[in-house]
């Protein structure tokens, strides 16, 4: 590993991080917010704040999380920012599914869903 995150080794930044978080006013999510945390869905401030602070310290659960959305349906990934190594590993856990990355406001006028 080059860099601390998603270890043990950010416990300080976590909570840093967490007494900034109870500052910030959150409303419940509209839709679900897969936690890659725990790879399931929340919609309540509690949660989502437990969660990100959870994140700094805790390992990733992206194939879990990805293959939980799929198995709720989802069957178009959209990436926001450069690059698309997201989509790509998205295609790695399932080939079926469609992403589409997003890099400039010329790609989101493009986006055919």
């Amino acid at each position: 590993m080059s860099i601390a995150s998603h270890s043990p080794l950010m416990a300080p930044a976590a909570d840093s991080m967490a007494a900034v978080l109870e500052k910030m006013p959150l409303t419940k999510a509209m839709i679900p917010v897969i936690s890659n945390v725990s790879a399931s869905p929340m919609m309540e401030p509690a949660d989502v704040r437990t969660e990100l602070v959870q994140q700094l310290t805790s390992p990733v659960r992206w194939v879990e999380s990805v293959q939980y959305m799929i198995s709720q349906g989802v069957q178009l990934f959209i990436e926001l920012g450069p690059k698309n190594v997201l989509s790509r590993l998205i295609n790695q856990i399932d080939p079926h599914v469609q992403t589409r990355n997003i890099e400039r406001v010329t790609d989101i006028v493009a986006l055919e869903v």
